[in-house]
């Protein structure tokens, strides 16, 4: 049981770069430029915040207007029920934000959904910094969550601070696992 959780992490970790290399694969040069261009875009979203006060202002991104104003997207991102299926069809399509949102939901679950969780998240966390992508993630989408707000004229009005706090515990508990996990790869590296 233990060894096949083992695989299905490992194959949801890398089902992104599989699907990647298989598609870099099958296009012609001007494709793959257009392709790799996306992706880099779909990463450097990943460090964009929602909400983000400059000086006096408050600066909304496009991704969190357009999740406030689309309510057929918004229900796709917010569904009722998380499922790791889903998670992993936006890990697939490069949409990787939106799959550590799904994270982030899953993450409660249980135990096995938090280790599934964790194990993702470390092996992303050697490429990018997966607490800043995470903490971002959040900023964005629990604006737009309808567990936790209500969209009027198109402005977030929060309705369940409660639930908003409860996935932040998630989001830093996340963080702190992270941490440590550095601390620990830093010193398995240091007695090497």
């Amino acid at each position: 049981m233990i060894k096949m959780k083992k695989i299905l992490i490992f194959i949801l970790c890398s089902i992104p770069f599989i699907a990647f290399s298989q598609e870099l694969d099958n296009l012609s040069d001007e494709a793959k430029e257009k392709f790799l261009k996306e992706t880099l875009e779909s990463l450097n979203g990943l460090t964009e915040k929602g909400l983000e006060m400059r000086g006096d202002s408050l600066i909304v991104s496009d991704e969190l207007l357009t999740l406030m104003s689309d309510n057929e997207l918004r229900a796709q991102v917010f569904p009722e029920v998380y499922t790791w299926e889903e998670a992993i069809e936006y890990m697939t399509s490069m949409k990787l934000k939106t799959a550590f949102w799904f994270f982030i939901n899953l993450y409660p679950e249980n135990d096995t959904s938090k280790k599934a969780v964790l194990n993702a998240v470390f092996s992303y966390d050697k490429m990018m910094k997966m607490d800043e992508v995470l903490t971002n993630t959040f900023n964005t989408y629990c604006y737009a969550d309808p567990e936790i707000c209500k969209i009027t004229n198109g402005k977030p009005e929060i309705i369940r601070p409660d639930i908003m706090e409860e996935k932040l515990r998630n989001v830093k508990e996340i963080i702190l696992y992270i941490q440590a996990f550095r601390e620990q790869s830093k010193k398995d590296s240091q007695n090497k």
